[in-house]
């Protein structure tokens, strides 16, 4: 593969687990260091901090307390490390039903209205239009994780279509990407249909879950072109900035002789 760091001179990853001991990504500060080093190797220069949250399992408050002074050692740490990138804080917020009563701005990427949610995993919420409407409403939009981890998405990206369409964002993680697979494929499926928009790396540790932003980017650009990796970089850019996306209209996936074409 070309290097599409050629094309492309640095990345945006909006989804990580990289701050010290807060979920079950990096569990202390050197683990931190050597993630955002692994982060930098993959060109990675705008980087979201995006630790797990669920509330019903602690408070907005509390959550945002205890990010923040996991921030400052993360930072203090990168600055005695040299490392130099734009970081933010946001959220991996796991979806519920209260999600449009909660302070939902706390939670967007820093500076911006978007919000990274994650959707069940084992079924698919049949309100999930209806509380992203709701907080739509309030001038958030929500970004749903890792797109490709949801077997009722798989089977039936029609669920996917149906939330885009609605003005709803998709990520797609790296590591999925660069395994070749049947997955992957059909990701690619995802990006060509316009229902997939960002690539980012969700890495949680440095030996079972590193960050693979820079191969799943050259794997997009051999398959579906440098223009295609270009504008999903381009993606990722605008939501860090927090700028309105320009996405293209979303394609109906359509099944032929079972398979989807």
């Amino acid at each position: 593969m070309s290097d599409i760091s050629q094309s492309i001179p640095y990345f945006t990853d909006l989804h990580s687990h990289i701050l010290p001991g807060i979920d079950d990504g990096a569990k202390n500060a050197d683990i931190s260091v050597k993630l955002l080093d692994m982060e930098i190797s993959q060109g990675v220069r705008q980087l979201v901090l995006t630790p797990h949250f669920n509330c019903e399992q602690i408070t907005v408050e509390e959550f945002t307390k205890i990010r923040r002074q996991s921030a400052l050692v993360l930072l203090e740490s990168a600055k005695k490390a040299g490392i130099k990138m734009r970081i933010k804080l946001g959220a991996e917020v796991y979806f519920s039903p209260m999600m449009p009563k909660l302070d939902l701005k706390s939670l967007c990427i820093q500076g911006t209205s978007y919000l990274l949610v994650e959707l069940p995993v084992t079924y698919n919420p049949s309100w999930t239009q209806d509380i992203f409407f709701e907080c739509q409403l309030q001038g958030v939009t929500p970004l749903v994780a890792h797109v490709e981890r949801y077997p009722y998405i798989i089977e039936k990206p029609e669920v996917l279509f149906e939330l885009v369409s609605l003005g709803a964002v998709a990520q797609g993680n790296a590591a999925s990407i660069i395994k070749d697979d049947k997955r992957a494929k059909l990701m690619m499926k995802f990006f060509e249909w316009d229902i997939l928009h960002v690539i980012s790396s969700d890495t949680h540790s440095v030996k079972h879950r590193p960050p693979y932003v820079k191969q799943a980017y050259e794997y997009v650009s051999a398959k579906l072109g440098e223009e295609k990796a270009f504008e999903i970089s381009a993606n990722a850019a605008k939501i860090f900035a927090g700028k309105p996306l320009e996405l293209n209209e979303p394609t109906q996936p359509k099944k032929r002789f079972g398979k989807y074409v």
